[in-house]
């Protein structure tokens, strides 16, 4: 598998009060790896629900000199993505999340990046061979991006 990396410097604010979605925290960087071209088999019956799961790999690197501890409501909200075409239109996303669930945090301790991995499920066809889509993943509103193909089996 390839993996892209793109690190994010600082991102826009602190987090201290709310849901982690809502407010992004400083200081806290995130690299990518997603893998491409992703093959998906879309032979058979045209399911329209059929899903091809994909792992997303995430590090979070803490910019600053103190533990940083990132929160969410659930396990859910903590993790969303959502995928975009050449032109920006989203194309695939995250389900909506259920109400409830336990809150959770991470620690993001200086000097000791935090490796992470999360399983993505991609609507198989809402997607075309020979396109290059972006995901937007974000995980406790560090947001991190990553380009991929995919290659159609049938």
């Amino acid at each position: 598998m390839r993996y892209w990396t793109i690190a994010l410097g600082l991102t826009v604010a602190l987090g201290a009060g709310g849901s982690a979605l809502a407010d992004a925290p400083i200081g806290v960087g995130m690299s990518l790896g997603f893998p491409t071209p992703i093959q998906m088999f879309a032979g058979g019956d045209p399911e329209p629900g059929r899903t091809q799961d994909v792992t997303a790999e995430y590090l979070l690197t803490d910019l600053a000199n103190e533990v940083i501890n990132l929160k969410a409501d659930n396990d859910c909200d903590a993790h969303s993505w959502t995928v975009t075409d050449p032109s920006g239109t989203v194309v695939d996303q995250s389900a909506a999340c259920a109400a409830g669930g336990q809150p959770v945090t991470l620690a993001v301790p200086p000097g000791k990046p935090v490796d992470q991995t999360q399983t993505v499920s991609l609507h198989v066809f809402d997607y075309q061979e020979g396109v290059t889509y972006t995901i937007h993943y974000k995980a406790y509103g560090v947001e991190g991006t990553a380009n991929f193909t995919v290659s159609l089996l049938k």
